[in-house]
């Protein structure tokens, strides 16, 4: 089975410069269900290098599903690292058929905290044909707050 080991970034002049996001290289690793379980971001001399969000590694967990579970996000020193958007973790749980039902957003400590669109639990309803229905967001307290769904534009980790 062939995976994308990196991904390199060049300008227009064909030589490598990094993206808007900081970087450019991404190297990939993955489990043996052919999952991406590390992203790592690196600069045009192949040193490591946070990315804008304030990350240079991004780790995945996944069920047995295939589904992603959590994602985790690290800096250049390899310690768990709190990223622009609030949060260092985010937790995705599904249902018997294996849609989202929720996703979590905790800090460093394992702790809930609101992401910066300011909420950190999103709740997902489905019908009985596996259709969502119905979105709930709630901030760190536990209060249910009301969120702009067009901009909200959040996809899950695949």
């Amino acid at each position: 089975k062939y995976r994308c080991s990196a991904m390199h970034f060049f300008g227009t002049d064909s030589k490598p410069t990094n993206n808007i996001q900081g970087y450019s290289i991404i190297k990939f690793e993955y489990d043996n269900h052919g999952n991406i379980i590390v992203e790592s971001y690196y600069d045009t001399d192949n040193k490591s290098v946070s990315s804008v969000n304030g990350s240079q590694k991004k780790k995945l967990k996944y069920n047995v599903f295939k589904k992603c579970t959590e994602v985790s996000f690290y800096d250049i020193n390899g310690e768990i690292v709190q990223i622009n958007d609030g949060y260092a973790f985010k937790q995705y749980t599904y249902d018997i058929f294996q849609n989202c039902t929720q996703v979590l957003y905790l800090d460093k400590n394992l702790i809930p905290c609101d992401n910066i669109k300011g909420y950190s639990k999103k709740t997902i309803e489905y019908d009985i044909y596996q259709e969502p229905v119905e979105t709930r967001y709630y901030n760190k307290a536990g209060e249910e707050v009301e969120i702009n769904e067009d901009l909200e534009d959040e996809e899950l980790e695949e």
